[in-house]
């Protein structure tokens, strides 16, 4: 039949499928009076594609692309190219059957997928292809403009690669599917229609009120329908809702480049150069009865060059491929995903772990890639060695394609929620690699100060230092250091000493180390803290600095207390001295004067007895004994008066003590008759020296005879 005799067929046999359907009302095919969900018109339907063959179609590849443009046809089973055919399309091709359309203005265009020729084309206007679907002979393309109200829309049905029904509509329409010779035809956000694809007739509506109704596809022989979510067509759809059906929901939270779980099918389709083609969601529906999942439990996510398999109800990323060119298309099946890039290539790579099972190339360029995948069963054994989950993360991220960054901040953010000393010293590797994008290495960063596992591969890193004859430069030492704080690995200590007191330690990571050495609370780290805050606080002022220096006051305060206070009023009365510093350094010194005054007024409320305790006291004192010359209260003054003679050896205590301490905390506990019960002393270092000089000593009673604690600084 040549074109005219076709369009004088369509005049005679399908003007009154137009008329019945052109408005949307009045007909059956898309009527406004046609009834929706009733299970006498689904069941036959569902009858029908389970008593229909299973699909079976040949696995293809349909890409555009070149200078000039071209569309190139690739069998995967031959793993040949089956034709080329310059094309100008502006949309990404679209595989039904055994054809394959392509929208080239003013028309659009359907080619034989076996040889590339052009079999029709039918005029388009200005509607763009939204999408389309085929089983065996039967076809259809859908042109839409989408929207809302003023929408208008096209379906071109095909049987035997020629046109056999055309319908127009006043509604949008979304991406169709085709199983048992029937249409499925997703419209107006909420319908799913079915037709025969022979006669034209409706068969079913289906109407769902809390779902969006924009794709229909076709999987193991059934018919999914949704957008956001699928619902698999079987007898319980009739509800009209989501609840009770069969419904599948992905809850992967949000992805770099926002990728939908299926594209709006009521926007505008995007164009072959769209980022949408290399930034996407594949998936293959499977399931029984009322239940609905993912085929290997994945959901396969491609980000350019990467692809991460997701754990579909958490988004948990299972494993990482990295390729060497950009990914312009894929399709899941069982086992696998077969992608394709943009150089020709195309991979299978395995469900399980992401290694690659078959490969092949048409060699041609390519900006869009269609697949049918179907029942694609080629490939062999997976070739490279399986790495761990926490090496694919960290590989993926240093990649310096800089479009990659979301996606490297998405591994890094997987990294960061996995366990294991492993995924500690990714992060410190990726942590110290001061090329990869910024905002990369600071997740990176902020991640490594977070972890509470590994350990040893932390002592480790902070063993080096930068050395230019050596050739080593100083690890990330700001992250370690907190991330020592938050392990409370005191064998860090030292290593963090010695970076604190390296020149080449940049301040920033200072301030991060004195914080760290003020939370682990190893008094040996005290006297380098005093040293650093000496050396620097009357140098030339510099935010960094003045942090760092205000950091290390209140290291000093955690480490020592009462001890460190000669040193801050030192710093305080210090007029060159940094101004904020001096300021914090005087508020540290009130702070401890306020507890002190505080605990004494406490301790004085404590252990003053009421008026009936003191009354009862005297009424069983012996009258002789009424004249108590003892303290009432034992008071530091009467600490000091007791061991003013051995001053001189206290001192010496301190003087010949570790780090030389300037003064030295005692907290005595004495009995109601004045001996010595406990004596604790610090810094630690002179403690058994001055203990052992306090203990010789003889303190008097107090006159109501209760236990006391007395707060004593010795000073040398």
């Amino acid at each position: 039949m040549n074109r005219t005799q076709r369009i004088a067929v369509l005049v005679l046999a399908v003007t009154p499928l137009f008329a019945a359907c052109g408005g949307g009302g009045g007909g059956s095919a898309f009527g406004a009076t046609f009834p929706d969900n009733r299970s006498e018109q689904l069941d036959p339907v569902l009858a029908r594609m389970a008593t229909a063959p299973a699909p079976r179609a040949p696995a293809v590849a349909v890409s555009l692309g070149g200078t000039p443009p071209e569309l190139v046809a690739f069998d995967l089973e031959s793993a040949e190219v089956r034709w080329r055919q310059p094309s100008a399309s502006t949309s990404a091709p679209q595989i039904a059957g055994r054809l394959v359309f392509t929208l080239e203005a003013p028309s659009i265009v359907a080619r034989d997928l076996e040889t590339g020729a052009i079999v029709f084309r039918e005029e388009a206007g200005s509607l763009p292809l939204v999408g389309a679907a085929g089983e065996g002979d039967l076809a259809v393309a859908v042109l839409s403009t989408g929207g809302g109200v003023g929408a208008q829309s096209r379906l071109i049905i095909a049987r035997g690669g020629d046109v056999h029904d055309i319908i127009d509509l006043t509604f949008a329409v979304g991406l169709p599917a085709v199983r048992a010779g029937m249409l499925f035809i997703p419209w107006s956000n909420q319908n799913l229609s079915v037709l025969d694809g022979e006669t034209g007739e409706e068969l079913a509506r289906v109407r769902i009120s809390d779902e969006v109704v924009g794709h229909a596809l076709v999987a193991d022989g059934n018919v999914y329908t949704g957008q956001a979510n699928l619902i698999r067509l079987t007898s319980a759809t009739v509800r009209g809702t989501r609840d009770g059906a069969a419904w599948f929901g992905a809850s992967v939270g949000e992805l770099p480049g926002t990728p939908a779980f299926m594209r709006d099918a009521y926007a505008p389709p995007p164009s072959p150069q769209s980022a949408i083609h290399r930034v996407r969601l594949d998936f293959l529906p499977t399931g029984d009865g009322e239940t609905v999942e993912l085929n290997d439990d994945n959901l396969y996510f491609t980000f350019y060059r990467l692809v991460f398999a997701l754990a579909p109800d958490t988004g948990t990323v299972k494993w990482v491929y990295e390729h060497d060119a950009d990914i312009v298309g894929g399709g899941a099946l069982p086992g696998g995903l077969i992608i394709a890039d943009a150089a020709g290539t195309l991979r299978r790579l395995s469900a399980a772990d992401g290694r690659v099972t078959w490969t092949a190339s048409s060699g041609a360029p390519s900006v869009v890639t269609a697949l049918r995948v179907g029942g694609f069963a080629a490939g062999g054994a997976a070739t490279g060695e399986v790495q761990s989950l926490a090496d694919q993360l960290s590989a993926a991220t240093q990649n310096p394609d800089a479009r990659l960054t979301p996606a490297q901040l998405f591994a890094v953010s997987q990294l960061a929620a996995s366990s294991g000393a492993d995924v500690t010293a990714n992060l410190i590797t990726l942590c110290d690699r001061r090329a990869l994008p910024e905002q990369v290495r600071a997740a990176a960063c902020t991640a490594l100060g977070d972890r509470v596992e590994g350990r040893e591969q932390l002592v480790a890193a902070l063993e080096r230092h930068a050395r230019f004859l050596e050739g080593t430069t100083a690890p990330p030492v700001g992250a370690l250091a907190r991330a020592a704080a938050r392990m409370e690995e005191r064998a860090a200590v030292p290593h963090l000493i010695s970076h604190l007191r390296d020149p080449a330690t940049d301040l920033a990571a200072v301030a991060l180390i004195l914080a760290a050495l003020g939370e682990l609370g190893d008094e040996s780290a005290a006297a380098p803290i005093g040293d650093f805050l000496r050396l620097y606080h009357a140098e030339e002022a510099d935010d960094e600095l003045t942090v760092a220096l205000g950091a290390s006051i209140d290291a000093l305060v955690s480490l020592e207390g009462p001890v460190a206070r000669e040193l801050l009023e030192e710093i305080a009365g210090d007029t060159m001295g940094i101004a904020p510093v001096r300021g914090k350094a005087r508020d540290a010194v009130t702070a401890m004067d306020e507890a002190a005054a505080a605990a004494e007024a406490a301790d004085t409320e404590r252990q003053t007895p009421t008026e009936d305790e003191e009354a009862a006291a005297e009424a069983d004192t012996p009258e002789e004994e009424q004249a108590d010359v003892r303290p009432r209260t034992i008071t530091a003054e009467i600490v000091g008066d007791v061991l003013a003679p051995v001053r001189r050896e206290l001192t010496l205590c301190l003087s010949n003590g570790e780090g030389r301490p300037r003064t030295a905390r005692v907290i005595l506990h004495l009995s109601g008759e004045g001996s010595v019960e406990t004596v604790s002393v610090t810094p630690a270092p002179v403690a058994a020296c001055v203990e052992a000089l306090i203990r010789a000593q003889t303190f008097p009673a107090n006159e109501r005879a209760v236990r006391q604690q007395v707060i004593y600084t010795i000073r040398r």
